[in-house]
């Protein structure tokens, strides 16, 4: 064997060992990082305050990218001095602050960014102003396990990782969340308390009941740009407000979306909720497109309001057709108008511009106060009462008016203004002993009542006082009481 060939010989040999021992040591797998500063206060990037084991000696390295970051408290339950990530920059493969640990991580402005898991069972957790971002190895989900405050937080996992909240977790995020790519949220509760930002990357999706909640007393600004929306396996968004109004900042896609307590202001801008839309709060709808589109338009309690404002100069509002608790149109100069049959559980208030039913002649049916402090357009169409006590206040015109009783309901007409009827007056209770009864707003003070020539009545077992109808037909009453 020639000398050339003895050394192409060696240099293979030397290949394939080397190679051999960078396929078997694989990936770097991550490496545990315990806190073992005993009592007071040290610096994350500090050797001396961390060890490879748990209680054991100081001086490993800082957690880097590959590292899980632990607060054990120790083996032996003594390390629970405190810690200030005093990084501008801190890459972790995961956290997790033990039930055993007593101490506080202080994140202060820091940026951090983990790949795996985030667990706080034990400690306190001061988020500062600090962001969290969840980047999401590409092979697994992160967890958060715990309930605690951190302040921004980031997700920009791979398209098919998701983020997971721990069963009973609640995650709220002070500062501002940003949602920019996820296949889904899942399980436990995501708090937001300031703005919210899904990318178009986020697909708003949960296979086990994740709630993305609004929650807390500031305003907040919510972005959707546009992710999937799944309705099979919905997203639950909540606005649960104590106070401060939730804010669109363009057009919103959702599955589901309950307003359980605070304001939703639309903005002018469209809200499209597939599946069911909940209000018991207030919704601002306005703009000049409809404004809000839903599967199920749940807005029948009588705590929920929704109020049409327009937007400055906006001349024409369309409103979804459905049931709501209360309504308000308030936009002067502005036309609000009926896309549907509409039922209102509450109270109707046309504060400022003209409701109108349109020449479809839609029915309105108000079970609560009626307030008209600007214009009704009733064209051809039939406005029905049909709540037990109620009052209308302001001057209006109606075209056919129904308030039937089974019950003794009273309603209350405006004094010394007029309301007109054009074309058919109802107003009936259910015998001579259960009465309707009819009052103006202020005893001793007439409520001015006027059917126009040529239009129908139905007028029985009424109770009347205070009441002025000579400006127009005579009124005639059946089995009726003139108090």
């Amino acid at each position: 064997m020639t000398k050339m060939q003895n050394l192409n010989r060696s240099s293979l040999i030397s290949t394939f060992i080397f190679l051999a021992v960078v396929f078997l040591a694989g990936p770097a797998e991550a490496a545990d990082r315990f806190w073992v500063l005993a009592s007071g206060t040290g610096n994350w990037n500090d050797t001396a305050n961390w060890s490879a084991t748990s209680g054991g000696s100081g001086g490993a390295s800082v957690p880097g990218s590959a590292d899980i970051a632990k607060f054990d408290g120790g083996s032996d339950g003594t390390k629970d001095g405190s810690c200030t990530v005093d990084l501008a920059t801190v890459n972790l493969t995961g956290l997790v602050m033990g039930a055993n640990y007593n101490g506080t991580a202080h994140l202060q402005s820091a940026s951090i960014t983990v790949t795996n898991n985030w667990t706080v069972s034990g400690g306190t957790l001061n988020a500062g102003t600090s962001t969290v971002s969840f980047t999401g190895d590409p092979t697994v989900d992160q967890t958060v396990t715990g309930s605690h405050t951190l302040y921004n937080v980031t997700v920009s996992m791979e398209t098919y990782r998701r983020l997971v909240a721990a069963s009973g977790t609640t995650l709220t995020v002070a500062g501002t969340l940003t949602l920019t790519n996820a296949y889904s949220i899942n399980t436990g509760t995501v708090a937001a308390q300031g703005t919210v930002s899904m990318g178009a990357g986020f697909r708003k999706r949960s296979v086990s009941g994740a709630t993305l909640k609004f929650t807390g007393s500031a305003d907040q600004t919510f972005t959707d740009a546009g992710g999937a929306v799944d309705n099979t396996n919905p997203l639950a968004v909540q606005i649960n407000k104590t106070g401060g109004t939730v804010t669109l900042a363009g057009n919103t896609s959702l599955s589901n979306l309950t307003l359980t307590a605070g304001t939703l202001d639309l903005n002018g801008k469209t809200l499209t909720v597939n599946g069911t839309l909940t209000n018991n709060g207030t919704i601002l709808a306005s703009g000049s497109a409809q404004p809000i589109t839903a599967g199920t338009l749940t807005t029948a309690n009588n705590a929920s309001q929704i109020t049409s404002t327009g937007v400055g100069a906006d001349t024409a509002v369309t409103l979804e057709d459905g049931t709501y608790g209360n309504l308000t149109v308030n936009n002067p100069g502005t036309t609000f108008s009926l896309s549907g049959a509409t039922t209102v559980n509450g109270n109707l208030a046309i504060t400022g511009g003209t409701l109108d039913v349109t020449t479809s002649n839609h029915a309105l049916t108000v079970k609560g106060d009626w307030a008209n402090n600007d214009i009704f357009n009733g064209r051809a169409g039939t406005v029905t009462l049909n709540g037990t006590s109620q009052t209308l206040s302001g001057a209006t015109t109606f075209y056919a008016l129904v308030k039937s009783s089974s019950n003794g309901a009273v309603l209350t007409f405006p004094a010394g203004v007029t309301t007109t009827v054009q074309n058919s007056l109802t107003l009936t209770g259910a015998s001579v002993g259960n009465l309707l009864t009819l009052r103006s707003s202020s005893a001793g003070s007439a409520a001015r009542l006027t059917l126009n020539t040529g239009g129908s009545q139905a007028i029985d077992y009424v109770d009347v006082k205070d009441s002025n109808a000579s400006g127009g037909l005579q009124l005639i009453a059946y089995g009726s009481v003139n108090s």
